[in-house]
């Protein structure tokens, strides 16, 4: 789908990727009977923009820009989401050479770190 949108010259500023990441997922059956509820994958995101740099889709950058400053400033957040710079709310994912998570940082908080878990008692 992206590469047709960049073959027709469709500003990709203009695109978003977002996803139900831990929200509710219907499962059907073949019949399209409602069978139960999962949750969402997280990971959605993340393998659509590794798809898109390792097909050479998309360099990296612009890939990145679909699942982070373009979402934000098209619900009108950019002012703390999206970007990195002074006043954000310094939410950062870092990635390894291979594309996978190698850090995850929210508020400023290092919650993984070399793509585990860190864990860390919150005061209620």
């Amino acid at each position: 789908m992206i590469e047709k949108l960049v073959r027709n010259g469709i500003d990709l500023a203009r695109i978003t990727f977002s996803s139900d990441g831990n929200g509710s997922k219907p499962r059907f059956d073949n019949r399209g009977q409602l069978i139960g509820m999962g949750t969402g994958d997280v990971s959605t995101l993340l393998g659509t923009m590794q798809e898109l740099v390792h097909t050479n889709t998309l360099p990296l950058p612009q890939a990145l820009t679909l699942i982070t400053s373009n979402p934000a400033t098209r619900l009108g957040l950019s002012k703390y989401k999206g970007h990195i710079r002074p006043g954000a709310d310094a939410d950062l994912v870092i990635l390894d050479e291979g594309l996978h998570i190698d850090k995850v940082f929210a508020q400023g908080e290092l919650l993984v770190d070399e793509g585990k878990p860190v864990i860390k008692e919150r005061p209620t």
